[in-house]
């Protein structure tokens, strides 16, 4: 119950930081102005601050890298649930 509480809070931390300013959807957007520029020459322009391609694809790659290693220690967490709600029904 203790882990399950824990994943609930950091459901809600991961969330927020999805959406957060400089976030993965902020990056995401980044990216879509980057490749608009290099593909149709649009004038939508990314802040010389935020790097070049490479340096946003990696920043990209290792959130997502993070959110798919806290999904899968989600997934651990709720394994013995399924195994005890799987035990209960061959009881029946």
């Amino acid at each position: 119950m203790a882990g399950l509480l824990h994943r609930i809070e950091e459901l809600k931390q991961a969330a927020d930081s999805l959406d957060s300013e400089g976030g993965l959807r902020d990056s995401f957007m980044r990216l879509y102005c980057v490749m608009a520029t290099i593909l149709f020459g649009a004038s939508t322009t990314v802040p010389p601050g935020d790097g070049d391609l490479s340096s946003l694809l990696r920043d990209i790659r290792s959130g997502l890298d993070d959110n798919i290693a806290f999904a899968q220690t989600c997934i651990a967490t709720i394994e013995p649930l399924e195994r005890l709600q799987g035990a209960q029904e061959v009881r029946r």
